[in-house]
């Protein structure tokens, strides 16, 4: 496969933003530790973890900031004997290295699609109603992720991969909405454009309304490729290198792929702003701390 294919694989949102929900206002409970890096395995850029739901312990989820909750794949919610009739239920225990945390919502999405296209029997996603409690720090290049509470200082342990002292990162403000992190980007010197932070995109998805704006469309292409999640299959317009400013911080060579307008379904219901997915693709050039609390993005380059 091309190494444009890699980057424009996978992504996984459309069934788990959950729209028209109540919100899970009971705060976050956990026992245990938080805070030490927890490995991960990148297929396609996507972090897979290990987790423990009510005891089952050995369970594969996927990290997903652009999830809005914790999800179940059907048949572990099955096993488990939760309702997969049900729109958002409770979790009694969900392990997360030496944390278990409790009553957490959660629902049930059919991920076999999404298996499928990573190779992996995927039993769930950690989504936006446990992140958004917490501060996320990700380290694509040395597979790890750690979890803070929301009031605890990053450890500059933490941030020893980076290029630039802790204390002056790129810090990028955002806007939570149904748990999941929005902010403003602009593609090639173009207007502002609403992006998702999705660490469940294997790769920096432009709407095909975005990639028709931008002022430098000579950029090389590639077409007749196509894009797998958990909606489906459908095809990408094509892949391009393109230049990105997000605040602060830039990249003048960063691969995306362009997406029809209409493969995203509901997700343009409730963002009908939004423009693009920031994914993989860019977080991978920098340590990424979610401040999911103070909602905030820091960004620690490589």
């Amino acid at each position: 496969m091309s190494r444009f294919g890699l980057l424009t694989i996978l992504i996984v949102f459309e069934a788990i933003i959950l729209s028209g929900c109540s919100e899970d206002d009971s705060g976050l409970s956990y026992t245990g530790e938080l805070g030490d890096p927890l490995s991960v395995d990148l297929r396609n850029g996507l972090m897979l973890s290990t987790v423990s739901v009510d005891g089952s312990d050995g369970l594969t989820f996927l990290v997903d900031t652009g999830a809005s909750h914790i999800v179940l794949d059907d048949e572990t919610a099955e096993s488990l004997g939760y309702s997969t009739a049900a729109v958002l239920y409770e979790i009694d225990a969900f392990g997360l290295g030496d944390a278990e945390f409790s009553n957490l919502s959660a629902t049930t999405v059919d991920l076999a699609g999404f298996e499928n296209s990573l190779d992996v029997d995927l039993h769930g996603v950690i989504g936006g109603s446990l992140l958004q409690e917490l501060t996320l720090v990700v380290n694509h290049r040395n597979q790890w992720f750690a979890l803070l509470d929301g009031e605890d200082e990053v450890d500059s342990g933490l941030l020893d991969e980076a290029a630039i002292e802790p204390l002056d990162p790129y810090r990028i403000d955002v806007d939570y909405e149904h748990h999941v992190p929005l902010s403003i980007a602009s593609f090639e010197g173009d207007s502002a454009t609403t992006v998702l932070l999705d660490t469940g995109a294997s790769s920096t998805f432009l709407f095909e309304s975005t990639y028709e704006r931008l002022e430098n469309t000579d950029r090389p292409t590639l077409e007749g490729l196509r894009g797998v999640g958990a909606a489906g299959v459908f095809s990408l317009v094509h892949t391009r290198v393109c230049g990105i400013e997000v605040g602060p911080a830039s990249l003048d060579d960063l691969r995306v792929g362009v997406i029809p307008d209409t493969s995203l379904g509901s997700m343009i219901e409730l963002f009908p702003d939004l423009g693009a997915l920031l994914g993989a693709s860019f977080f991978r050039e920098f340590v990424t701390v979610f401040d999911g609390p103070n909602e905030t993005v820091r960004l620690y380059p490589y």
